[in-house]
């Protein structure tokens, strides 16, 4: 069954039993909420924070039923915290293009003035920080074009490059290099 988003205030939230699963061992409470919602919540801690009585909790609530080996069906409802996505979190304003793109070009120009600076015996102009601000601008956008952004691709180029600038500053001798390290890492994390 879907899971629905809901909101609500916890009003009872107790640790039931250990379950071993394949990623490990969980912790299985039964929540209640004060708009009638039920539901078991598997949690990596033996005292969970996420549903604490009294507090008003986005959550999601996914109703569901199993077949016993008796043949009755039995209501097995879970009940997880909710989750936004970082992006999502803030509205669509993040994923509109203009505003990846603004966001992209400021934070490109901070990344090419930290390259400028800790290559300072380099001397690098103005007009030089700014070519570089260009070239890392549009490796950002390799995957998707500037037109329709893939917010999330996007965001994973500028920490590729925010990490190389910041961890291998020491190995890098020009801006090719630079892009080199950004892509190796944003590999990684693909």
């Amino acid at each position: 069954m879907a899971q629905e988003i809901k909101k609500s205030f916890v009003v009872k939230a107790t640790f039931e039993k250990e379950v071993v699963l394949a990623q490990g061992v969980f912790y299985q409470h039964n929540i209640e909420m004060q708009n009638g919602d039920k539901g078991k919540y598997l949690s990596k801690d033996k005292v969970q924070k996420n549903f604490a009585e009294g507090k008003e909790v986005i959550y999601t609530y996914e109703k569901n039923t199993i077949i016993g080996k008796d043949g009755k069906e039995y209501a097995i409802n879970k009940i997880k915290p909710y989750k936004q996505n970082p992006i999502k979190s803030q509205g669509a304003y993040y994923e509109r293009p203009e505003v990846i793109r603004d966001i992209t070009k400021a934070e490109m120009f901070h990344q090419a003035m930290f390259f400028a600076i800790a290559h300072k015996e380099k001397k690098l102009t103005l007009d030089d920080i700014k070519k570089l601000q260009q070239q890392l601008y549009k490796y950002c956008f390799q995957d998707t074009g500037e037109n329709n952004p893939d917010a999330q691709k996007v965001m994973k180029r500028r920490t590729s490059i925010k990490l190389a600038i910041e961890y291998l500053q020491i190995d890098l001798v020009n801006s090719k290099t630079m892009i080199e390290n950004a892509n190796y890492i944003y590999s990684i994390y693909e």
